[in-house]
């Protein structure tokens, strides 16, 4: 789990959509995006920023899930809901 002070907020996708999460000591995190069967769709590394955007890119209408996970093993996961 992330540390009490991580918070993460995210909206439903339709073209594009920002991961917002409080990351004051600019630590690097991953973000994955994997479909309802587990496969990975989408990685993001290295970002040190509070902010990520998120592309639809190929992604078709349906629930998604993301994982945003930080260097030192931190974890936060949630669903994207893509329309």
């Amino acid at each position: 789990m992330f540390e009490k002070d991580h918070f993460l907020f995210i909206w439903s996708l339709t073209t594009s959509t920002k991961l917002t999460s409080y990351n004051p000591q600019h630590k690097k995190h991953s973000l994955s995006i994997y479909n309802i069967e587990g496969r990975l769709l989408q990685k993001q590394t290295n970002i040190t920023t509070s902010e990520v955007t998120i592309h639809r890119n190929n992604l078709s209408p349906g629930c998604y899930f993301y994982e945003l996970k930080s260097e030192d093993g931190a974890t936060a996961k949630g669903k994207l809901f893509v329309q």
